[in-house]
């Protein structure tokens, strides 16, 4: 009869609240589906930034390798030869004059920094330098500052004078390498002045203007006599 169930009308209105919901879920589906297509959208863009931010890091970092160009080992070579690496490698070459009897002046004693030390265009490349020992500066010649020993040792400080060319001239009595160095404030050496071997003396020119002190390296038992002068 009539009240065993829903009418007509109460069904019709389900129906239409069943459509309605219908088109809700469909307008969310949508929805949805924009967003997510948006959001794609959005890590595509950044996969292909991120591509492209990789792309150019990776070409950044093949420059800078093309522009390292580790350090020949020019220990024994010529300066000559040094300039001409520095030269064309574009570094700025550093020489440093170097008091040596073991070797023939302008052959490389030292360098710095070392063979195969990577390195770009405009960098320092220090080289010490054999230089021929100069005659001792003649007797008149103004005493800067002079000192005897024994052995290793720093030396008290004496001012080289802007203007004016100092020597140093140096005697060694023992067997064994020895050297001069100079030395600033800290202690730190600025440059090596003499390397040599066994009993020796001579001179050579200091190329420097300011306060220092002069480090001596030789044997316990080796002595040595030191005198910086102001040259006429």
């Amino acid at each position: 009869g009539d009240g065993d169930g829903p009418g007509v009308e109460e069904l019709t209105a389900q129906n239409e609240q069943l459509t309605a919901d219908l088109e809700d879920q469909r307008a969310e589906v949508e929805r949805l589906t924009g967003d997510n297509e948006d959001l794609a959208d959005q890590v595509s863009t950044l996969e292909e930034a991120n591509a492209e931010l990789t792309e150019r890091i990776e070409q950044i970092l093949d420059e800078v390798d093309a522009a390292l160009v580790p350090a020949p080992d020019l220990v024994g070579g010529t300066a000559e030869a040094a300039a001409a690496q520095a030269e064309e490698n574009g570094w700025v070459l550093v020489q440093i004059p170097t008091a040596s009897d073991g070797a023939e002046p302008g052959t490389v004693l030292s360098q710095s920094p070392p063979a195969g030390t990577p390195m770009l265009s405009g960098s320092a490349l220090a080289i010490g330098v054999a230089s021929q020992p100069e005659a001792p500066p003649p007797s008149d010649a103004g005493t800067v500052f002079e000192s005897s020993g024994t052995g290793p040792g720093t030396l008290d400080t004496f001012v080289l004078e802007g203007g004016t060319r100092h020597a140093v001239i140096y005697s060694f009595t023992g067997e064994g390498r020895h050297t001069v160095s100079v030395v600033d404030a800290d202690g730190s050496t600025v440059l090596r002045l003499v390397d040599v071997n066994g009993t020796k003396e001579g001179a050579t020119h200091i190329p420097l203007t300011g306060t220092y002190a002069l480090k001596v390296d030789v044997g316990d038992d080796v002595d040595w006599q030191l005198q910086v002068v102001r040259l006429p």
